[in-house]
């Protein structure tokens, strides 16, 4: 309980003053996936939680303040997180601590009404958008909408210039992308992250059947049945 007052003194007394710091930051409003928030123009002190958005700032040359401990541990971000604050799961306490001016976080997030009290909080589904249309909207949402349209086009023609070669590489092959685990495995579809997009998407490369209708057809995801693990062990590349 006592731990409970401080961390609410503190808000109160973060409120008043960023209230005096940000009196004269213009304010803008925003149609996130809940409704519409009014958030700072040019965000510059920004904290994700909402671990599927972490990577899409620093394709725009922007560095949050505060990720996960999930996110940080993300091998791929190793260039990029040097100074970025770890908020652990999403500690309110530590999530204050930092000041920001704006917060990235999941429809569902917990604390969401204390996490408002620290700063404006915008709200991304997990798998509404395809990346291009994240991007983009993280683009809008950092006043950076023809920094993220001039990305894609460069993202675009790398992916032209390798697509020929790899398709034909993979003309007769599959792809699985797989979750293992020790008494079950996991399918993934081209809307469901770990690479499924360009994999299946850009490339165009062909999934196992059993993968194409229980997860591209399906919810995204499937878990595998026995006969269709051996079904895809039975010749298939993984990834």
């Amino acid at each position: 309980m006592k731990r409970l007052l401080v961390l609410l003194a503190c808000v109160v007394m973060l409120a008043a003053c960023s209230s005096k710091e940000g009196a004269g930051e213009e304010l803008v409003a925003y149609k996130d996936d809940v409704g519409t928030v009014m958030i700072p123009k040019e965000p510059k002190r920004v904290v994700i939680l909402n671990n599927s958005l972490a990577g899409y700032p620093f394709a725009l040359d922007e560095k949050p303040v505060g990720l996960t401990d999930f996110a940080l541990g993300n091998t791929h971000f190793a260039p990029y997180i040097e100074g970025i604050e770890d908020v652990g799961d999403g500690s309110l306490e530590k999530v204050l601590a930092l000041n920001p001016d704006l917060i990235i976080a999941f429809p569902d997030v917990e604390n969401l009404a204390e996490l408002e009290k620290i700063a404006p909080v915008v709200s991304y589904a997990y798998g509404k958008r395809d990346f291009r249309e994240q991007l983009l909207e993280v683009g809008k949402l950092f006043n950076k909408e023809q920094q993220a349209k001039d990305w894609l086009t460069d993202f675009d023609a790398r992916i032209a210039a390798d697509k020929p070669a790899i398709q034909d590489k993979m003309a007769d092959q599959t792809v699985a992308i797989l979750s293992v685990g020790e008494k079950s495995m996991y399918a993934y579809s081209d809307r469901w992250a770990r690479g499924g997009e360009i994999i299946y998407g850009e490339f165009g490369i062909a999934a196992p059947e059993a993968v194409q209708k229980q997860a591209i057809e399906g919810d995204g995801w499937a878990e595998l049945s026995l006969s269709k693990k051996l079904q895809i062990l039975q010749g298939t590349i993984f990834s």
